[in-house]
């Protein structure tokens, strides 16, 4: 290396260089002194040198990053970037299924004509949100719609308004509008009922109610704050009073069904009528999302093959769940309400649908709720309103936080599933509130695993107690697990293992089934994984959730016992 740099110097210096690195290096004498040279690492340190080195490099730039060459470099990146948006692929459009909704038998504008129908839309409904929020929306406005004696119109499912097919989200195409058809069937989205007309599009109804025949009443004075039957009430009220055959409710000022009627107790007074109406009695899931669950059976295994086909809910057990809720709605005992519901599961199962025998599905929600579960312990919130069902068998209450300054307990308890065999494990129990919350919105592995080994032997007691008391409901222990959940990969392997050394069979998540979906299932994969856990032997929600909430409405609704719901 220094003969390299000796005769770089020897090339490119003249004797009055040489002179020049005399100067300006230090030199010194011994004690006869003579003068040392600076060493050949002196002199490659020397600032003359490295001001040489960086006109070389500046030449070197100059030389090769012509305004030519910046110019194509600067015009790649925008291709580059296309290229990457475009390596996630181009999403479906979704054509099929717009033609099959575009030719429902209640889209004949002559017949309807003929018929009377009377149609009631919500435009301002809500869009740019998950489909759990939209599809909790759109099933009370349609069960509104069907009180007052309407055909409700039902929208896309709309996550930008923009004027193209698809929008840019995670640097990805995306759809900006699927249609309702492909996540859901039943009266919600056009399936037949009796008594009342069917839902048609909007679409059809922009046809069939031009501009100027609409009739547009205005949500400001709708007593948002009442309880939930009340507030339907009102609005049926409202509506009856209007003759025009073509409504659209304007919700600008006010939100018809805003999110705390569904974060809080208040939806419960709805539900009995609800259960018993044909909105959630004939609900399903779309061909598009069962066919899903077909392909995956070798992922999912089920004991009964008839699980994988089934979609109408059982009509008789909604009836007896809608009975059970008005007993428990109209009583202020508690208890009274828990033996009324939990009374569901005690009768003959024979008209159970098929379910996953076996399975325990459990929805985990990583990602965003990093940040938004500290934040439900800054706001005291609760669980979501369904999560509050009397009969539910587990129960969220921070009140033991509520007495000490800072939020910390003085006791704890086994609130958060970190008791096993007879003890806690000290690590995982909450001592603050802000611990509590997150025990049971974002658990750890170790928190994770541990509950899930408490929910499995609680139902194997129950079904010792079921078998003794002669009743037939499913006897196969827990062994499979099934977990729904966005998080990531390494995070999701560490609870596999951890879920496998405490006994589980056999562990499957949301990224097992999707690697078996098309293109439009993936769009629809959301839905999948809620008409699984909908199907599961046990379902372990997060009640902070409007996805688990909704799980447990529609296992409810299939006549489910109430107490195989359980909570984080």
């Amino acid at each position: 290396m220094f003969a390299r740099l000796r005769g770089v110097l020897h090339a490119d210096h003249s004797p009055e260089d040489s002179d020049d690195y005399e100067l300006l290096l230090p030199s010194s004498s011994d004690a006869n002194g003579h003068v040392s040279q600076p060493s050949n690492g002196s002199i490659a340190s020397s600032p003359y040198a490295s001001r040489r080195r960086r006109t070389k490099l500046i030449k070197y730039i100059k030389h090769f990053c012509t305004l030519r060459r910046l110019l194509f470099a600067v015009s790649l990146v925008p291709i580059l970037l296309v290229a990457a948006v475009l390596w996630s692929g181009i999403p479906p459009d979704f054509k099929d299924v717009r033609e099959y909704e575009r030719r429902l038998p209640q889209h004949n504008g002559n017949d309807a004509m003929a018929r009377g129908d009377r149609y009631l839309r919500f435009p301002g409904h809500l869009w740019g949100h998950g489909l759990n929020n939209v599809l909790q929306e759109a099933l009370l406005m349609s069960y509104l719609a069907y009180e007052a004696n309407r055909s409700y119109v039902f929208e896309d499912y709309v996550w930008s308004h923009t004027p193209f097919s698809y929008t840019l989200y995670d640097f990805a195409l995306r759809p900006a509008r699927i249609p309702l058809n492909a996540f859901i069937s039943g009266p919600t989205a056009g399936g037949p009922m009796p008594d009342v007309a069917a839902a048609v599009s909007s679409s059809f109804f922009e046809k069939v109610c031009p501009k100027a025949s609409r009739k547009v009443i205005s949500s400001r004075d709708a007593p948002t704050d009442a309880e939930g039957s009340m507030l339907i009430k009102w609005w049926v009220d409202k509506l009856e009073a209007v003759p025009d055959r073509c409504v659209e409710v304007d919700s600008s000022e006010k939100v018809v069904f805003d999110r705390f009627l569904f974060g809080g107790p208040r939806i419960l007074s709805i539900l009995p009528g609800m259960f018993s109406s044909p909105i959630l009695s004939r609900f399903s899931w779309s061909p598009l999302v069962l066919s899903a669950i077909t392909r995956n059976f070798a992922v999912l295994r089920p004991q009964n093959l008839d699980v994988l086909l089934y979609s109408p809910h059982a009509g008789s057990r909604v009836f007896s769940a809608s009975s059970s809720l008005k007993q428990s709605a109209s009583t202020d005992d508690s208890s009274s309400a828990s033996e009324s519901h939990t009374s569901i599961a005690t009768s003959d199962s024979s008209t159970y649908p098929p379910i996953f025998e076996g399975m325990l599905a459990v929805h985990i929600r990583r990602g965003d709720y990093k940040r938004h579960c500290p934040r439900l312990a800054q706001w005291h919130s609760n669980y979501m309103g369904i999560a509050q069902l009397p009969g539910l068998p587990d129960r969220f209450d921070p009140s033991s936080f509520d007495h000490d300054e800072g939020g910390t307990a003085s006791s704890t308890d086994d609130e958060a599933g970190n008791e096993r065999d007879g003890h806690t494990d000290l690590e995982d129990t909450p001592h603050t509130r802000e611990e509590y919350y997150l025990a049971h919105c974002l658990p750890s592995v170790s928190q994770i695993v541990r509950r899930l080994s408490v929910v499995r032997r609680e139902h194997s007691l129950r079904q010792q107690q079921n078998q003794d008391q002669n009743t037939t409901l499913a006897l196969l222990p827990l062994s499979k697990v099934y977990v729904l959940t966005n998080g990531w990969s390494f995070w999701l392997s560490q609870l596999f293992d951890g879920l496998k050394a405490d006994g589980w069979e056999d562990v499957v998540s949301s990224f097992n089934v999707e690697g078996n979906l098309d293109r439009e299932q993936k769009y629809v994969g959301m839905a999948v994984d809620m008409a699984i856990a909908e199907r599961a032997e046990v379902f372990v929600g997060n009640g902070f959730s409007s996805l688990s909430a909704n799980i447990i409405l529609l296992r409810m609704a299939r006549g489910m016992d109430i107490r195989t719901n359980r909570f984080l």
